[in-house]
């Protein structure tokens, strides 16, 4: 687990993703889920998007992150929720009971593992006709090798994809690409949720969090031209 994790879980940001709320909730309202269905949920942080999930189709949803803290928060933050199972672990890794999923949502997640694994896992996880959700940064280009590696190495990237690559790899993993938002896409952020997340903070942060913090903010400064986010709806191909 990498240090800007750790610094997202003891701040207890509650809309760590790009584009916030809002974005997941454009997406959903083109792609809704069938209600009562069978959801799983990637790194789920602190379950804003699970009981948002819950709320709107009355699915069950198993909501799993690496982060134990996150999802201590998680459970106090929402634990009237009867319909989402909290699992802490890594789902590249983790042995997921003889089930498939109506729906699977991981928003800023595949990155930060081996894409074409991780694909070939979710596939083999989904129903026929279910669908994966994901929000994922998409670079644009322009940064030197050096560059591009400072960024993965501070955030723990395994890939930066651009749009074409990103269909690219779901398409050799047996993926159609139906839809993708991207952030012009969404109505002007406007609100203030949107603008500063909600924040479930450690009674005591620890000096090293507080500056993983300022170099998240000057990388993203840096580097805000060099890359945009994206929200992918995909389904199976059929054999």
């Amino acid at each position: 687990m990498n240090e800007y994790m750790d610094m997202l879980a003891a701040y207890g940001v509650t809309s760590a993703r790009p584009g916030g709320k809002l974005m997941t909730n454009t997406i959903f309202e083109k792609h809704p889920l069938k209600k009562n269905s069978a959801v799983l949920e990637l790194g789920c942080g602190l379950g804003d998007t699970a009981k948002f999930l819950v709320d709107k189709w009355n699915v069950n949803i198993d909501a799993m992150d690496i982060n134990k803290k996150m999802l201590q928060k998680a459970k106090v933050r929402h634990k009237r929720e009867k319909n989402i199972n909290w699992i802490v672990g890594d789902f590249t890794s983790y042995e997921f009971p003889q089930k498939n999923y109506d729906g699977i949502v991981a928003e800023s997640v595949l990155s930060f593992t081996n894409v074409p694994e991780s694909l070939k896992l979710l596939n083999q996880r989904l129903n026929n006709d279910g669908k994966l959700y994901f929000l994922e940064p998409i670079y644009l280009g322009g940064l030197l090798d050096k560059e591009i590696q400072e960024y993965k190495d501070f955030y723990g990237f395994q890939h930066l994809y651009t749009e074409n690559e990103w269909k690219e790899v779901c398409s050799s993993k047996n993926f159609s690409t139906i839809d993708i938002v991207r952030s012009y896409d969404i109505p002007e952020i406007d609100g203030t949720d949107n603008v500063f997340p909600e924040l479930v903070i450690d009674n005591n942060l620890n000096k090293k969090h507080i500056e993983i913090l300022e170099k998240h903010n000057e990388l993203t400064e840096n580097y805000f031209a060099y890359f945009d986010f994206a929200y992918f709806v995909s389904k199976r191909q059929d054999n």
